[in-house]
């Protein structure tokens, strides 16, 4: 078992030590008390039933004491449990906000090489799956372990020899806990990642339920569901067939081995030292010795799934999160150079080669290529989401590295193809976490975006709720939507990647308008498949596999056969007929 791990859980549960402290001493109470139970019975049978004595005051207070004990190590029980629930309850709150928060900080790169669904499942079931290590296993572990210490003085109190016999066996008791730990933490580690895999493919077929139904490919996709829930079964089967091999089989041999033993000890021992009472009193510890000893085995797959659990939650929290980026401030449109810059996504495939490109500050720039070229990989790179292989990017004479990354997220807009509506208000879906400015402000951005009758028809105008799906909105609508989200932010650039690729020719029209009001303040940055939209541009850039060909205003690079001209052709746009 990774005990680093065991240990990195125990510190969250120290960030709370008076409650750990209150639980421990509540448990350790109750322990004690459960130990006087049989103390009491040895004392009642060997002081008074033997020697036919019997005192109505001294039978009624051991009486009273007896049924004390129980009462008081039962309610002792159940507060300690509910404290271990309260700690319970805030380690995992921390945990789940400290994975939260991390997980918002990562880069780009690590949503490429992992899935939504994946990520999901460690922030929500791995995270549930340590609040259970908490609420139950620890409590339940540390009174397991508490009671068989206090067993075994117990026994060598009333019989050393009786007691060694007992003690002989815990070596096999933790050998077999080894062996098992050995084999079934490897199969708990790869149940984990089963259930990952499963949950990522439902959350990325239910965000594409619409096209399964359109192309009638809901079979094909239950029978890959099937075949990764048969895979996470098989798994399932073989650590049951561990359990059924190593826990409760294997103890009740164990079990009776010791019994054996004891019965072959208490003949070889005098007659005068085995009291009744005392034999009674040491078979209930003996019980209760077993007792945490199979709760300590069979709490062992409880174990290793939280640990497994655990560990895919402090591999998401052991990420790297993005760099905080260097300290100039990027607050005016800049100059953007892009001096011999390579980069590719995986190694040995590079997506863009020995890239020169120059952007002059209020300057519309087109960038344009077959799919794949590495448009929107500039973009990326441009936002800082990812660092060039070679080359460097320079704003104003500076590396891109140096300025702060907020500051030049600020002040680079991205607008995407895909545009992202949250499950909000159109207030707050246009804010996000901008400081809140007055709702003049708003409206006037809308109806620069040519979104003011939409507004103006929504039952609660900027208080509406909407969502991805919602009826209230078209697609046209909440790309326009996020285009006014970009305007908000007042930046210097901004980035629009295939933003019309999908609209109506209205809401197509509407972008072209506000890029017009735009034109000149802000540098612009389109990235287009639709050649009719960057006739205008003060630059086309025309990409590809990564290299740029060739660079310089519609008018002229018509008028030159290569790259640019072979594009026309593909979209059968003669160049006559290209609009704005």
């Amino acid at each position: 078992m990774n005990t680093s791990v065991i240990l990195r859980l125990l510190k969250y549960g120290l960030n709370h030590k008076a409650i750990l402290v209150q639980a421990s001493l509540l448990l350790l109470l109750a322990t004690g008390l459960d130990m006087l139970a049989p103390w009491l019975t040895m004392i009642y049978i060997d002081q008074f039933v033997a020697v036919d004595h019997y005192q109505v005051n001294t039978l009624v207070g051991i009486a009273v004491i007896y049924i004390g004990v129980i009462i008081g190590a039962n309610l002792l029980s159940y507060f300690q449990s509910l404290s271990y629930f309260d700690l319970s309850a805030k380690v995992i709150a921390e945990l789940r906000q400290a994975s939260f928060q991390h997980c918002l900080k990562l880069p780009m790169a690590y949503f490429h090489q992992h899935s939504n669904g994946e990520t999901i499942n460690r922030m929500t079931q791995d995270v549930e799956a340590v609040r259970h290590l908490f609420k139950n296993i620890i409590g339940r572990t540390i009174r397991d372990i508490f009671t068989v210490i206090a067993v075994i003085i117990s026994m060598l109190l009333l019989n050393v020899q009786l007691a060694l016999v007992c003690i002989a066996f815990i070596p096999v008791f933790i050998a077999v806990f080894v062996a098992y730990r050995h084999f079934s933490l490897p199969l708990h580690r790869k149940i984990k990642q089963q259930s990952a895999k499963i949950n990522g493919f439902l959350n990325e077929s239910l965000q594409q339920v619409l096209l399964l139904q359109v192309f009638n490919a809901q079979p094909r996709f239950i029978k890959r569901l099937n075949d990764k829930a048969q895979t996470n079964i098989a798994l399932s089967q073989r650590n049951v067939t561990l359990e059924a091999l190593l826990l409760r089989p294997m103890l009740e041999l164990l079990a009776i081995l010791m019994m054996a033993a004891l019965i072959l000890s208490l003949g070889a021992m005098p007659s005068n030292l085995l009291a009744f009472g005392l034999l009674f009193a040491f078979f209930a510890y003996l019980a209760r010795f077993f007792e945490p000893i199979i709760n300590l085995m069979q709490s062992q797959g409880e174990l290793l799934q939280a640990v497994a659990a655990a560990e895919r939650v402090f591999q998401l929290l052991d990420h790297d999160i993005e760099s905080s980026g260097g300290s100039l401030q990027l607050n005016h449109c800049p100059t953007i150079c892009f001096h011999q810059v390579s980069f590719a996504y995986v190694q040995g495939e590079p997506v863009l080669s020995n890239l020169d490109l120059t952007i002059a500050p209020g300057e519309f720039v087109a960038l344009v290529g077959p799919t794949g070229s590495g448009k929107s990989t500039i973009a990326q790179l441009l936002k800082g989401y990812y660092q060039a292989n070679s080359g460097h990017i320079q704003l104003d004479q500076h590396l891109i590295s140096h300025y702060q990354t907020d500051g030049l997220r600020k002040a680079i807009t991205l607008v995407d193809q895909k545009p992202f509506i949250m499950q909000a208000s159109v207030r707050q879906n246009l804010l996000l976490d901008l400081v809140h400015p007055d709702d003049a402000q708003l409206h006037h951005v809308l109806a620069q975006v040519e979104l003011a009758p939409w507004l103006a028809s929504l039952p609660q105008g900027l208080d509406t709720s909407i969502d991805n799906n919602s009826p209230l909105l078209t697609l046209g609508q909440k790309q326009l939507l996020c285009f006014a989200r970009a305007l908000l932010q007042n930046s210097s650039v901004i980035i629009l990647d295939e933003a019309s690729a999908s609209l109506d020719p209205a809401s197509e029209q509407a972008i072209q308008r506000v890029i017009a009001q735009l034109r000149g303040k802000v540098s612009l940055l389109v990235i287009a498949h639709k050649l009719s939209n960057i006739k205008m541009a003060d630059k086309i850039a025309v990409l590809q596999q990564g290299v740029l060909m060739q660079q310089g205003k519609h008018a002229d690079l018509v008028k030159n056969k290569g790259a640019y001209q072979q594009l026309l052709a593909s979209n059968d746009s003669p160049p006559s007929n290209i609009v704005a």
